[in-house]
C-alpha cells in the first residue's frame, strides 16, 4: 500500500468539523475556569504534576519527591511524565489552564491520529471522521478522563500503526522505523508501559495476518524499532528499572492478583446497552474498575462494522483489525478464559500487565476502525439490487437491536430512549443515503451528527469539573496548624477508607461526611503535599518494598509496636475520623475529622550511640516492641527536593539518623568530605559522624543517569542528522 498526500480540502473540512465537535463537548472545560478534580485527578495526577512543575519554574528537576511515603523517587515513576513533550505545558504555562488542557490536547491527538490512519488506509474522509468520533467518543475514552497515563499513551496508538504501514509499503524503511519507535516511546515518557505492551502485541498480530510476508516484514521493522525503543527510552529506563526491583511491584505473583480485574463476559452487552450490568452478577465478579466504567460503543458503530467486511478494497485489513480485536478481548477476559494461565506463562510480558481488562482499549479502537470501514462500503452506493440488500440488511439489524432493547432493559433506563432514537434516525439516513443522488454531503454530514449525538453524552457526564478558585489554596493542615515545619503528618487507616470509599462497610459514612467538600479531601493521602507537608505514607503507583513491609505494621489495632513506628518516622500529627485513645495523642482540633499531636514522636533527624545498622524485617519488628533511645536532635539548615543540610554536634562518635527512605544514589558528605551511608532501622538513611560540630549534606542523583543521558541523547541526534541527510540527498 502506498502512502498517499494527506490533508486536501476536503480532508479540512471533516477534520475541523471532528474539531468542533470537541470544542462543543469540552466548552465549559476550555473558556471557563474550572478543572478536573475526582478520583485519581485530584489526589494523585494533580499534586504531582503540580510538584513537577512548580518545581521545573524554579530551575530543580525533581529526581526525588520528600513529601510522600517518607520520601521515594520521582523522576523514575514514570506515571508523572516529567520528559514526556506535552507535559511542558505545564513547565511553560500557568498551571492550572495547562493542566487541564493537557487532558482535552489528547482527546484531539486520538482523534487527528485516527483519522490519518483511515485515509492512509484510503477511506474517505467521512468514513474516517466517523471511525473517529466513535472511538473519542467512546465509553473507554469517557472512562479514561480518570486516568490520564492511560489516556496519553493510548492517544499515539493510531500513530503506531500509520508509521508501521507506512514502513511496510517503502523500499527505504528507516525513517518510517525511526518514527514507529518515537512513538512507542512516547507512550513510555506518557507513564504507560503496558499501553506500550498493548501496542506492540497488536502490531506483532496485524502484521501476521495483514500480509503474505506477515512475519518477514514484521521482524525487519519491529525489531530495528524496539532497539531504537530502547536507546530512546534508557535515560529513564534505568532509573525506572531499579525503582521496579526495590519495589514491591515487580511481578504478580499470585493468580488471584494477575487476574483480579477481568473483563466480565456478561459486560459484552455494554457495547450497546451502558450499565447492562445494573445488578452485579455475585460476590466471585469483583465490580468494574472505576477507570474503565464502561466500554459502550454505539449501535452505529456496532451496525457500520459488520459492513466493513463487504468492502472488497479494505477487507483484507478489516480481518487483521478483527483478529486483534479478537485477541485483545479474549486476554481481557483473563480468569474468565480457560486458556488465560497458559497464555501469561507462554507470552513474555503478559504476566507484567495489572490488570487483563486493559486490553479493552485495544478491543475498541479495533473496533472504531473496522465500523469505518463499513461505512465506507455503505457511502460508496450501489447500483440496483446492491443498494435494495444494503437497505434490508441494515433494516434487519436495527429491527433485531430493537427487539433485544425493549425485549429486557429499556424500560428500566431512560437514557436509553435517547439513544434508540438517535440509531432509527442514523439507520434511516443510511437508507436514504443509498438512494440518493443528490445531497450526498449533507446526508453524511447528518450521518456523522447522529454518530457524535449518540456517544458524546457519555464523555459529558464523565467529566467531573470543580472551579479552580476553590482549589487554588491547597494546604489545609498548614492553615490549620502554623507549626508543622518538617513534622510529618499520618492519616489512620480507616479515615483513609473512608474518604476514598476504599471500604463496602464505609459508605454510609462518606455520605455522612460529604467527600465533594474541598476540605475533606485535603486529607486524603498527597493533597497536601501541594502545600510541602511530609505525609507518612502517601499514595504512589509504586511502592518501595522496605517502606512498604515496613509502614503496613502500623495500624492502632496492633498495639504499642505499630505505634512506636509512627514514633520513629517523625509522625507528629495523626488525622482521624474517629476518637484515638492513646495516652501520648492529645486532640489539638476537632471539626470533621480530629487532629491529634503525638508527643513521643522522634525528631526528623536525630543521633543515637545504638545499634541502628538493622537489615531485616523481623529485626525492625523485634527492636519496636522496645524505646528507640536518641540523644541529640541536629538542626535542618535547609530542607530541598534531593539536598538536605544538616547542622549537627555531638560529643562522641554517634549514628546520625535522617528519618527519610534509605534508597540507592543518596550521597552523603561530612563537611565536605564523603561519608558512607547505610540503611538505619531497616529503612531509613542514616551515618556515623565523628565529634564535634559539622555541616553534613545529603544529596540525590540516580543511579547511572549520566550515562543514560549521553545514550538517550546521542541517539535522538542521530536520527535527527539521519533526516537532515535524507532531506539533502533529496535535493541534490
Amino acid at each position: 500500500m502506498s502512502m498517499k498526500r494527506l490533508l486536501k480540502r476536503e480532508d479540512l473540512f471533516w477534520g475541523g468539523l471532528l474539531f468542533l465537535f470537541l470544542i462543543l463537548v469540552f466548552y465549559r472545560w476550555i473558556f471557563t475556569a474550572v478543572t478536573l478534580y475526582s478520583r485519581d485527578i485530584s489526589h494523585y495526577y494533580r499534586p504531582m504534576h503540580f510538584l513537577a512543575a512548580e518545581s521545573i519554574q524554579r530551575g530543580i528537576f525533581p529526581f526525588w519527591n520528600p513529601y510522600v511515603s517518607c520520601g521515594q523517587p520521582f523522576f523514575a515513576v514514570l506515571q508523572h511524565g516529567l520528559l514526556y513533550p506535552v507535559s511542558l505545558l505545564e513547565f511553560l504555562f500557568p498551571f492550572e489552564w495547562a493542566y487541564k488542557y493537557i487532558f482535552i490536547f489528547h482527546f484531539i491527538f486520538a482523534g487527528a491520529g485516527l483519522y490519518l490512519l483511515l485515509r492512509q488506509l484510503d477511506l474517505e474522509p467521512v468514513a474516517s471522521l466517523a471511525g473517529s468520533i466513535i472511538f473519542i467518543f467512546s465509553g473507554v475514552m469517557a472512562s479514561l478522563i480518570n486516568l490520564l497515563t492511560t489516556l496519553a499513551a493510548l492517544s499515539w496508538l493510531s500513530y503506531i500503526f500509520s508509521f508501521f504501514l507506512a514502513a511496510r509499503s517503502r523500499q527505504v524503511k528507516a525513517p518510517w522505523i525511526i518514527l514507529l519507535a518515537l512513538a512507542f516511546s512516547m507512550q513510555f515518557y506518557a507513564g504507560q508501559p503496558e499501553v506500550l505492551y498493548l501496542s506492540l502485541a497488536a502490531i506483532i498480530a496485524f502484521g501476521m495476518i495483514a500480509g503474505p510476508k506477515g512475519y518477514q516484514d514484521s521482524g525487519r521493522i519491529i525489531i530495528p524499532a524496539l532497539g531504537l525503543v530502547v536507546l530512546f527510552i534508557l535515560i529513564e529506563l534505568l532509573p525506572f528499572g531499579q525503582l521496579l526491583k526495590l519495589s514491591n511491584r515487580e511481578t504478580f505473583s499470585s493468580w488471584e492478583s494477575q487476574t483480579f480485574w477481568s473483563f466480565y463476559p456478561g459486560q459484552l452487552a455494554d457495547l450497546m446497552i451502558p450499565s447492562f450490568l445494573r445488578h452485579w452478577p455475585g460476590p466471585d465478579v469483583p465490580l468494574p474498575q472505576e477507570w474503565l466504567k464502561n466500554i459502550y460503543f454505539g449501535l452505529g458503530g456496532i451496525l457500520l462494522l459488520f459492513f466493513g467486511f463487504a468492502e472488497r478494497q479494505s477487507r483484507r485489513f478489516w480481518l487483521a483489525f478483527l483478529a486483534v480485536a479478537l485477541l485483545a478481548g479474549f486476554i481481557a477476559f483473563g480468569k474468565y478464559t480457560p486458556f488465560y494461565k497458559l497464555m501469561i506463562n507462554i507470552t513474555p510480558g503478559l504476566k507484567a500487565i495489572r490488570y487483563p481488562v486493559k486490553f479493552m482499549v485495544l478491543f475498541n479502537w479495533c473496533l472504531a476502525v473496522m465500523a469505518a470501514m463499513g461505512l465506507q462500503f455503505l457511502i460508496k452506493g450501489g447500483q440496483g439490487g446492491a443498494k435494495r440488500v444494503k437497505a434490508k440488511l441494515i433494516l434487519l439489524y436495527a429491527g433485531f437491536t430493537l427487539v433485544l432493547l425493549v425485549g429486557g432493559w429499556l424500560c428500566f433506563w431512560p437514557n436509553q430512549y435517547f439513544l434508540l432514537g438517535v440509531f432509527t434516525l442514523f439507520v434511516l439516513l443510511l437508507i436514504r443515503l443509498q438512494y440518493a443522488r443528490q445531497n450526498r454531503n449533507f446526508l453524511c454530514l447528518a450521518l456523522i451528527i447522529a454518530l457524535f449525538a449518540g456517544g458524546a453524552h457519555f464523555v459529558i457526564t464523565a467529566e467531573k469539573l470543580t472551579a479552580i478558585s476553590r482549589i487554588q489554596h491547597q494546604g489545609e493542615y498548614k492553615r490549620t496548624i502554623d507549626t508543622l515545619g518538617a513534622a510529618r503528618f499520618a492519616l489512620t487507616p480507616k479515615t483513609y477508607a473512608v474518604l476514598t470509599g476504599a471500604e463496602q462497610d464505609t459508605r454510609n459514612y462518606t455520605v455522612q461526611y460529604r467527600l465533594d467538600d474541598l476540605s475533606m479531601w485535603e486529607s486524603v493521602p498527597n493533597m497536601a503535599m501541594v502545600g510541602h507537608e511530609f505525609i507518612a505514607k502517601g499514595y504512589e503507583s509504586i511502592y518501595l518494598d522496605r517502606f512498604y513491609s515496613f509502614y503496613g505494621l502500623t495500624s492502632f489495632q496492633r498495639g504499642p509496636s505499630a505505634s512506636r513506628i509512627l514514633d520513629l518516622l517523625g509522625v507528629k500529627y495523626v488525622v482521624s475520623l474517629w476518637p484515638i485513645e492513646d495516652d501520648k495523642l492529645s486532640l489539638i482540633k476537632e471539626n470533621v475529622w480530629q487532629i491529634y499531636v503525638n508527643s513521643q514522636a522522634l525528631p526528623r533527624v536525630f543521633t543515637t550511640g545504638e545499634n541502628v545498622k538493622i537489615d531485616t524485617l523481623e529485626g525492625i519488628m523485634h527492636k519496636m516492641k522496645g524505646v528507640v533511645t536518641w540523644q541529640t536532635a541536629p538542626e535542618i539548615k535547609d530542607y530541598g527536593l534531593q539536598q538536605v543540610m544538616i547542622e549537627a554536634e555531638t560529643l562522641q562518635t554517634a549514628n546520625l539518623v535522617l528519618t527519610d527512605t534509605y534508597y540507592p544514589g543518596w550521597t552523603a558528605s561530612i563537611d565536605g568530605q564523603e561519608t558512607a551511608i547505610f540503611p538505619a532501622y531497616y529503612m531509613l538513611r542514616g551515618i556515623t559522624i565523628p565529634p564535634g560540630r559539622h555541616t553534613v549534606v545529603f544529596k540525590y542523583r540516580p543511579d547511572h543517569f549520566t550515562w543514560g543521558v549521553l545514550v538517550t541523547i546521542g541517539a535522538y541526534l542521530f536520527c535527527f542528522f539521519y533526516f537532515i541527510s535524507q532531506g539533502i540527498a533529496k535535493t541534490d
